[in-house]
C-alpha cells in the first residue's frame, strides 16, 4: 500500500496565554475571547467587537485598533463594510503610514496618512492601503478564512505559501495553515511545500496543532513521510511530540501511519511521556508483529524507569502470542527492569492473559529466575500456580524455578501451591 491515511483531532491552539469564552470580565466588561502575547513581538488581544493588534519586530512596528464587525471584499484585500472603525499603523524604515477605514452611512470612508499627513485619494493611495491591511491581516492572522480563500482563488496554494514569510507569529501560520489545510485538496508536491515552510514554527505545540491537522485532512503517502518526519522533529517537548502520537492514534491507522508514528516514538526521552504515547500505539487494531517488536525494542534501549516499562509491558504482553519475535522482545525488555518489585507485578499481570500458549507460560515461570529478592520471586511464581498444577510442563518448569530460591519459607510456600509437600524437596 503506497498511500495512507490517518485520522486526527485538531488540539486547542499553541500561543494562546488567556482563552476565557463567555467569561465576564467587571460588571459591564464584554467577555475576552483571547489573548496573544508571542516571543516573536506579536500581541492580539479580541474583547467582545473590539480588539487590538501590535507588532514589534526589528525595525518594523505594526499597531491596529478596531470597533465592531468588518467585513472583506471578495480579494480580501479591502473593506466592504463596517459598523464602526478600523485603523492600522505601521512604522518602516523610519516611514510611518496609517490607514483609516470608518463606516459612513453605509458607505466606508477611507484615509490614508504618510508622516501623519493625509494623502490625496488616487490608485497609488488605494494600493498603498490595500498593502497595509494584507500586512495587518498576514501579521496577526485575523480574518485568515477569508485571506486563504482569496488567495486560493487568485493562485492556488503557492500563492497562500508564497505569503507565509510575511506572517510574524505562530498563531497567524497556525490559522493559515489549518484554512490552507480546510479549503484546499493538496497535491504531494504541496504537501512537502508546506511541510518544508512549517520549519519557521518556534512554539512545539503550534507546529503538533497543524501537523496533527494535516493527519487529519490530507492524504501522506509512504514517500512523503520523510517529509512528515523532518518537519515533526523540530518538536522538541516531549510532551508535544507525545500528544501528537496520542492525537493521531485516536483513529485506526494503517502499518505505513504507525511506522511513521513509531518514527515520531523513537525521538521521546522522557520516559513518562514515551511509555504513554506506546500506549496510545498499542491500542491500533492493525498493529502488526513488525511494529509490535520495534515499539518494545525502542523501549528496551531507551526506558531506564523500571515502573515505566513495567506499564507499557503489561499493555503488550497480550501480543506475545501473535509472533515469536515479539514474544523475544518482550522478554529482552522485561530483562532490562532493574526492579524486583516491578519484575514481580509485569509476571503477576502476565499471568492473567486467557490463551496463551504453554511455551509461553513455561518462559514467564522461567523468568522468575531473574527476581534476587525471595520474596518477590516466590509471590511472582505462584501466580502460576494453578496452570502448573493442570499441566505436567508447567508444573516441571514451576518445580525448578521454586527450588532456586534461596529462602525456605518462601520456597515451601511455592511448592505448596502446587500441592508439593515441603519435604518432598528434602
Amino acid at each position: 500500500m503506497d498511500r495512507l491515511r490517518t485520522l486526527g483531532a485538531l488540539v486547542g491552539g499553541s500561543l494562546i496565554i488567556s482563552i476565557i469564552y463567555g467569561v465576564t470580565v467587571g460588571n459591564n466588561e464584554p467577555p475576552i475571547d483571547f489573548d496573544i502575547d508571542d516571543s516573536e513581538g506579536v500581541h492580539l488581544v479580541v474583547t467582545g467587537d473590539k480588539g487590538t493588534f501590535s507588532l514589534r519586530r526589528d525595525e518594523l512596528r505594526m499597531e491596529a485598533q478596531w470597533r465592531g464587525e468588518y467585513v472583506l471584499n471578495d480579494t480580501a484585500d479591502d473593506i466592504k463594510s463596517l459598523d464602526h472603525k478600523l485603523a492600522i499603523t505601521r512604522e518602516k524604515n523610519g516611514v510611518t503610514e496609517k490607514a483609516i477605514y470608518e463606516r459612513n452611512g453605509d458607505d466606508v470612508e477611507r484615509r490614508y496618512f504618510i508622516d501623519e499627513e493625509e494623502q490625496e485619494k488616487d490608485v497609488e493611495t488605494d494600493s498603498a492601503m490595500r498593502q497595509l491591511l494584507t500586512g495587518f491581516l498576514g501579521a496577526s492572522g485575523v480574518r485568515a478564512e477569508e485571506r486563504v480563500a482569496a488567495l486560493l482563488q487568485e493562485g492556488g496554494v503557492s500563492a497562500v505559501l508564497d505569503k507565509y514569510d510575511a506572517l510574524y507569529g505562530d498563531h497567524a501560520r497556525e490559522r493559515y495553515s489549518a484554512e490552507l489545510i480546510k479549503q484546499a485538496d493538496l497535491t504531494p508536491a504541496e504537501l512537502r511545500s508546506l511541510l518544508e515552510a512549517l520549519s519557521v514554527i518556534e512554539s512545539d505545540t503550534t507546529l503538533r496543532t497543524i501537523l496533527g491537522d494535516i493527519l487529519s485532512k490530507e492524504t501522506v503517502r509512504t514517500e512523503d513521510i520523510p517529509y512528515f518526519l523532518k518537519a515533526a522533529s523540530n518538536i522538541d517537548s516531549d510532551y508535544d511530540m507525545r500528544r501528537l502520537i496520542e492525537t493521531v492514534s485516536e483513529h485506526p491507522m494503517n502499518g505505513d501511519a504507525i511506522a511513521l508514528s513509531l518514527g515520531l516514538f523513537e525521538t521521546i526521552d522522557s520516559e513518562h511521556d514515551l511509555r504513554l504515547a506506546g500506549e496510545a500505539l498499542l491500542k491500533q487494531p492493525d498493529l502488526d508483529a513488525d511494529n509490535i517488536t520495534k515499539l518494545l525494542l525502542i523501549i528496551r534501549d531507551q526506558m531506564d524507569s523500571a515502573h515505566d516499562m513495567r506499564l507499557l509491558l503489561v499493555e503488550a504482553a497480550p501480543f506475545m502470542a501473535r509472533d515469536n519475535e515479539v514474544a523475544k522482545a518482550w522478554f529482552s525488555a522485561f530483562a532490562e527492569i532493574d526492579s524486583d518489585h516491578d519484575k514481580r507485578l509485569a509476571l503477576s499481570d502476565a499471568s492473567e492473559i486467557n490463551d496463551l500458549p504453554p511455551n509461553l507460560v513455561r518462559t514467564l515461570i522461567d523468568s522468575t529466575n531473574e527476581i534476587d529478592s525471595d520474596h518477590d520471586r516466590r509471590l511472582a511464581l505462584e501466580n502460576f500456580a494453578g496452570q502448573a498444577r493442570s499441566t505436567p510442563i508447567l508444573l516441571e518448569a514451576y518445580k525448578a524455578a521454586a527450588e532456586g530460591i534461596d529462602s525456605d519459607y518462601d520456597r515451601q510456600r511455592a511448592l505448596e501451591s502446587v500441592g508439593i509437600e515441603a519435604e518432598d524437596t528434602d
